[in-house]
C-alpha cells in the first residue's frame, strides 16, 4: 500500500446530502494538514437543485472513494508502453490513423506535461503538445514574451487594490499564452516568500505586484541575478526586515537585525544544512548532518545588509516612499566594515550593493552543490513529483549549475527528463503530486471552460470577486499570501498517517497534504460548482453533446476525456454511468452538471499522475 493511498485514508468523514433545495455538509473536525491552526466553521452552502457536492449524489463517504481510486490507481501506474522520451510530435493528420488506444495513450501523457507546466490541462494544450512534441513545446512556451500582472487590462491604475492583484492574478493563471512562465512564477513565488497580509504590504498590493512580476522575469535570467534583485526589491526588504537595518551602535547596545540574513541562507540559497547535488543531505563521519553556515556568519550577513532605505524618501525610518523600484543605501547606517562569511573575506569599504553582491556570491561559490541540489529538487516538487530519485534531482542540479543558473535551463531540465516523461522514478517510487488547492480549482476552470477571450480582457463574475478568492479561508491558499516565510506547507511534511507506520514508504513526503481539509476540500468543491458547473455558458459543448442522442456511457467517455485526459481509473467511468442513470433520459441540465462534478472533485482528480490498469 502506497504513501497516497495512506494519505487518502485521512480524508474521512465527509459527506453531503442532497435535498431539493440545498447541501447539507456534516464533516467530523479531523484534518489532513496541521492540526494547531485554527479552521473556520463550514456554513451551509446554498446550491440549486442538483448540486452532486464532491463524488456523487446521495449520501458519499469521501475516504471509500479516495481508497478505491488510489487503490486500483497508483498501485498499477507505468505499466504501459514506454514512448520515446522526447515524445516527437505527431501531426493531427496523422493522429487518424492511430488505434483509439495508441491516441488516448498520446492525449495521458500531453495531458500529464500540460498538469506540470500549466495551471491545467486543457482540449487546446494537449491537442499543441501532441501535435509538436513535449520538448518543442516547452521551448516554444519558454520563447514567448512574458505576460505580466501589470500593466494589463486587469490592472491599470497606478495604485490598484488588492482585489484587482487577485483578479489579474487568476486571470493569467487561467488565460495566459505563456502558461509555463505563470507556472514556474507561481513555483518561484514559493521559494522567494513574502507575503500580502505582511502590515508593510497589505496596504501596498502594488509593491506585491511588482515584487511577483519581478519574479516571471526572472525567469528569462539566472538565479543569482534574480536573488539579488529579490534581496533588493523594496517588498522583500520590508517583508524581512532588512529595511531601515541600520548597523551596530555600540553606545545603544544595538546590533543589525538577522532576519533576512538568516533567511536568505536558509531559504532562499543553500539551506542550513549541506545538501549534495542529488538533493540528498551531507554527513559527517558520525552521520551527522554538516552544517552550511553559523552563527557568527548570520551576524556578518546581517552587517551586509545595512543601510537599506526607500528610494524618493529623504528621511531613514520613512515607509513613505518608492515601492516600486530597487532600494538604496543611506552610507551613514551602512556597516562599511569587512566582514568574513563562510570562511571568506568581503573587504572594508564597500557600498551596500558591492557589499550584497560579495556576500551572495560567496554563498553561490562555496555552497554551490547546496544551492544547486535545494533548489533542483524544490523545483522538482512543485512542478513534477513530491518524491523525486536523486537520479533526477542529480541530473538537473547538474545541467542547472553548468549553464551558469539559467533557470530556463532549470525548467528544460524538470520537464524533459525521463523520469517526468515516465511519470515515477523506479518501480517503487511514488509518482505525481498532489494538487494544492489552487491548482485544483484553476485545472478544472481550464478544462471545463477554456478562456475565450485570447487577449486577456479582465474575466469578470463571481469566479473573480474578492469574496469568493482572495482570502486563504476558501482555499487555505492564496498567491503571495503564505502563512509565514516557510511557505504554504514544510517541504518535507508527511501526514499524520504516514509517519511511523514502518511501511517502504515511510521517506515520501506529501507536503501539499498539509493544506488539505474536511472544510477547504467542501468549498472548493461548491466553488466549482457555483462559479463554473452551474453557470450555463460555461459548459455549453458538453450539452450540446448529450442532447445529441448519445448514451449514458458514452457521454460519460465524453466528459472524462475532456476532463481528465484519460488520466484516472477505469472504474470511474462505472460510478459516472451509474450516477446518470438515475437521471431522466431529458434531465440533461441535471446530467451535464453531475457528470461534471463528478469528473472535477473526484479523488482522480486531485493528483497530477497517471492512472492505467494492469
Amino acid at each position: 500500500m502506497t504513501g497516497l493511498i495512506r494519505l487518502a485514508q485521512t480524508v474521512h468523514g465527509v459527506s453531503t446530502r442532497i435535498s431539493p433545495n440545498d447541501v447539507r455538509v456534516r464533516a467530523r473536525p479531523m484534518v489532513i494538514g496541521s492540526p494547531t491552526r485554527a479552521l473556520p466553521v463550514c456554513k451551509t452552502p446554498r446550491q440549486s437543485q442538483g448540486h452532486v457536492s464532491l463524488i456523487t449524489r446521495g449520501t458519499i463517504n469521501m475516504v471509500d472513494q479516495l481508497r478505491r481510486t488510489l487503490l486500483k490507481g497508483i498501485a498499477s501506474l507505468g505499466t504501459v508502453a514506454v514512448i520515446s522520451p522526447l515524445m516527437p510530435g505527431i501531426s493531427f493528420a496523422a493522429t487518424s490513423g492511430l488505434a483509439d488506444a495508441e491516441l488516448m495513450e498520446l492525449r495521458r501523457r500531453a495531458a500529464r506535461l500540460a498538469n506540470y507546466a500549466t495551471f491545467g490541462a486543457n482540449e487546446d494544450e494537449v491537442n499543441r503538445i501532441i501535435d509538436t512534441g513535449w520538448e518543442t513545446w516547452v521551448d516554444q512556451q519558454l520563447a514567448l514574451p512574458i505576460t505580466p500582472l501589470y500593466p494589463s487590462a486587469t490592472l491599470n491604475t497606478d495604485k490598484p487594490t488588492v482585489n484587482q492583484f487577485y483578479g489579474a492574478w487568476w486571470t493569467n493563471a487561467l488565460a495566459a499564452p505563456d502558461q509555463l512562465h505563470q507556472r514556474v512564477g507561481f513555483a518561484l513565488s514559493q521559494w522567494f516568500v513574502i507575503s500580502s497580509d505582511h502590515p508593510f504590504l497589505s496596504g501596498r498590493s502594488w509593491t506585491v505586484i511588482n515584487f511577483y512580476d519581478r519574479l516571471l522575469q526572472g525567469i528569462d535570467g539566472n538565479f543569482t541575478d534574480l536573488l539579488n534583485q529579490v534581496s533588493t526589491h523594496p517588498a522583500m526588504c520590508g517583508y524581512l526586515s532588512s529595511l531601515y537595518n541600520a548597523k551596530a551602535d555600540p553606545v545603544k547596545g544595538t546590533v543589525a537585525d538577522e532576519n533576512y540574513a538568516r533567511e536568505v541562507m536558509q531559504l532562499f540559497s543553500c539551506g542550513a544544512e549541506k545538501r549534495h547535488r542529488n538533493g540528498n543531505f551531507a554527513v559527517d563521519e558520525q552521520g551527522q548532518a554538516i552544517a552550511n553556515y553559523d552563527e557568527q556568519d548570520v551576524r556578518e550577513m546581517a552587517r551586509v545588509f545595512t543601510g537599506i532605505g526607500l528610494k524618493d524618501q529623504a528621511t531613514w525610518g520613512k515607509e513613505r516612499g518608492d515601492w516600486l523600484s530597487p532600494v538604496i543605501e543611506y552610507p551613514e547606517y551602512h556597516d562599511s566594515g569587512n566582514k568574513q562569511l563562510m570562511g571568506q573575506t568581503i573587504p572594508a569599504g564597500l557600498s551596500l550593493f558591492e557589499d550584497i553582491d560579495a556576500a551572495l556570491g560567496i554563498i553561490i561559490e562555496q555552497r554551490g552543490n547546496s544551492v544547486a541540489g535545494n533548489f533542483s529538487r524544490f523545483m522538482i516538487q512543485r512542478l513534477t513529483l513530491s518524491n523525486p530519485k536523486y537520479t533526477y534531482v542529480r541530473d538537473v542540479a547538474i545541467a542547472f549549475k553548468d549553464s551558469n543558473w539559467d533557470i530556463k535551463t532549470l525548467v528544460r531540465a524538470i520537464l524533459l527528463h525521463p523520469d517526468a516523461i515516465d511519470g515515477r522514478s523506479d518501480n517503487r517510487s511514488e509518482t505525481g503530486r498532489l494538487k494544492e488547492p489552487l491548482l485544483w480549482y484553476a485545472g478544472a476552470r481550464r478544462a471545463i471552460a477554456p478562456p475565450r477571450d485570447q487577449a486577456l480582457a479582465p474575466l469578470t463574475g463571481p469566479l473573480f470577486d474578492n469574496t469568493e478568492l482572495r482570502t486563504g479561508e476558501a482555499f487555505n491558499q492564496k498567491p503571495l499570501g503564505a502563512f509565514s516565510v516557510f511557505g504554504f506547507f514544510p517541504w518535507d511534511y508527511q501526514p499524520e498517517s504516514i509517519r511511523g507506520e514502518g511501511t517502504g514508504y515511510i521517506e515520501y513526503v506529501y507536503p501539499e497534504s498539509y493544506l488539505y481539509n474536511w472544510n477547504n476540500i467542501t468549498t472548493v468543491s461548491n466553488k466549482l460548482w457555483g462559479n463554473v458547473i452551474k453557470r450555463d455558458n460555461d459548459v455549453v459543448r458538453f450539452m450540446e453533446v448529450l442532447t445529441s442522442g448519445v448514451s449514458n456511457e458514452e457521454f460519460s467517455d465524453f466528459v472524462l476525456d475532456k476532463i481528465l485526459f484519460g488520466n484516472h481509473r477505469p472504474t470511474l467511468k462505472v460510478e459516472m454511468v451509474a450516477l446518470l442513470d438515475q437521471r431522466g433520459s431529458v434531465e440533461y441540465k441535471g446530467k451535464v452538471r453531475d457528470a461534471l462534478m463528478l469528473a472535477t472533485t473526484c479523488p482522480d482528480s486531485f493528483i497530477i499522475n497517471h492512472y492505467q490498469e494492469a
